[in-house]
């Protein structure tokens, strides 16, 4: 069997067949087929540099443009095509299931990856992601507190966990139909679940019944089929580091989140902020991921997934609208978007910004069985809107019409035509104290002839 040759009219090796048995001419193929580099128009060389670049030294398109002068698109579909290696290599000798033994417990929150629009306010613009980590008990530290009150010294014992392997994904909203099955597909049944107290993760647990006057617990309606986990509730609205809320799994102690926490932060120190948007965040999220897996072999990691991974012949083939669609990467989850309302007395103040809907008609509250509740119809204030006279750099605010109130002055008693010419004089005139009395007599003019009879 010969061994491949130098092909000098395209640079690479290939394999030439020369059984003239089977085959009228000789029949050659590249030795980069149905793999990453093949019948690609770049140089292979230049291609292992950009491929070193993006996963060794973590570079930038930009950087890598300026060094090597190869064009944006050409970097990045080399990067699309490192995330399906990265998510090949990540799925056959990763798999992707936490908790079990060794591991004391799994955090589960969620966070939202964006920044603020314009830099102003709370609102942030970005996408919501769902990560879990494995809490690995390392033992337990003696802590001393002294009382400031009469200088009583208390000795405890504090449990200490280290981060473990973990898991993360986007999702496009935050409630329980989305939530509860990504947890069951991904935290093995039996797992002591912690989480704060969002109303979507009440159902991991059973539902308790308090005694009213004692406050003591009664019963607690079980599932087999439905709760298969030991769910454990953080009350951030309380502080960091709370008692369980849920009173039958009989916790001792203080619990908290604050794995999860510090996962947030390196996640996000990880990943640039234009990344963190509904299309980029999937990538690199499982970048993220690969790389743990693999943080101390990363280059033996890839090279093992560059030669299990088959690519199509033709590249052309890799970017066809019908398989980016159906492509989806375990880094971003549909979800549901049909919304669960949980037990009113979860806790609603944590941490993170949390989505309202208002007037939802999936509401199951039990305000529809009470006979002496009556639904409220609140009027909104008047709208106000904000106008600058770049002449004058005068800020004037004015009310809307339909909600302002009449005035009682004798501005009631013009018609319509005086009323309206004597808003544009003001107007024209630019005459801004007198506009909001121009405006009400005319809206009381109109209200006035509205309730007139016709003259016969």
């Amino acid at each position: 069997m010969r061994g491949p040759t130098w092909r000098a009219s395209r640079n690479q090796y290939q394999f030439r067949c020369y059984n003239r048995a089977a085959h009228a001419t000789e029949v050659s193929q590249s030795v980069t087929k149905n793999s990453m580099f093949y019948r690609k128009r770049c140089d292979i060389r230049i291609t292992l540099k950009v491929i070193f670049r993006l996963t060794m030294n973590q570079e930038r398109f930009s950087t890598i443009y300026r060094d090597l002068s190869i064009h944006y698109k050409v970097i990045a579909q080399l990067y699309r095509d490192l995330i399906v290696v990265f998510e090949s290599d990540l799925l056959r000798h990763n798999p992707i299931m936490l908790g079990g033994s060794g591991v004391d417990h799994v955090q589960i929150d969620e966070s939202k990856f964006g920044k603020r629009k314009y830099h102003r306010g709370h609102r942030v613009e970005g996408v919501w992601v769902l990560g879990m980590v494995e809490a690995i008990a390392l033992g337990t530290n003696r802590v001393v507190t002294v009382s400031q009150e009469n200088g009583e010294t208390e000795t405890r014992l504090v449990p200490q966990f280290k981060a473990g392997r973990r898991f993360l994904c986007t999702v496009p909203n935050r409630n329980a139909h989305t939530l509860i099955p990504i947890i069951r597909k991904y935290v093995a049944p039996g797992t002591t679940i912690r989480t704060d107290g969002w109303r979507a993760y009440s159902g991991l647990h059973p539902r308790e019944r308090y005694n009213a006057r004692t406050g003591a617990l009664q019963v607690a309606m079980m599932d087999s089929e439905q709760h298969i986990y030991r769910h454990q509730v953080v009350n951030h609205s309380l502080g960091f580091a709370t008692e369980d809320q849920v009173r039958q799994n009989n916790t001792q102690g203080m619990i908290n989140t604050n794995i999860i926490e510090g996962l947030w932060a390196d996640v996000k120190r990880e990943m640039q902020a234009r990344h963190r948007t509904k299309v980029e965040c999937p990538y690199r999220l499982l970048e993220y991921l690969w790389r743990y897996e693999n943080r101390n072999r990363i280059w033996a990691a890839l090279v093992r997934g560059l030669g299990e991974v088959s690519f199509p012949n033709m590249p052309r083939q890799r970017n066809r609208d019908e398989e980016v669609e159906n492509y989806q990467l375990i880094t971003e989850e549909e979800g549901s978007e049909e919304v669960i309302e949980g037990d009113p007395t979860d806790e609603m103040n944590n941490n993170h910004e949390i989505d309202i809907d208002i007037g939802d008609d999936t509401d199951t509250d039990d305000t529809d069985d009470d006979p002496d509740y009556q639904e409220v119809q609140v009027q909104p204030p008047p709208a106000r809107r904000r106008r600058i006279n770049r002449r004058s750099d005068v800020a004037v605010v004015i009310e809307d019409e339909s909600n302002a109130l009449p005035s009682s002055g004798n501005s009631s008693a013009l018609s319509v035509e005086e009323a309206t010419s004597r808003l544009m004089d003001v107007v024209r005139n630019r005459e801004l104290n007198n506009f909001r009395e121009a405006s009400e007599a005319l809206y009381n003019a109109m209200i006035a002839e509205q309730n007139t009879p016709n003259a016969v």
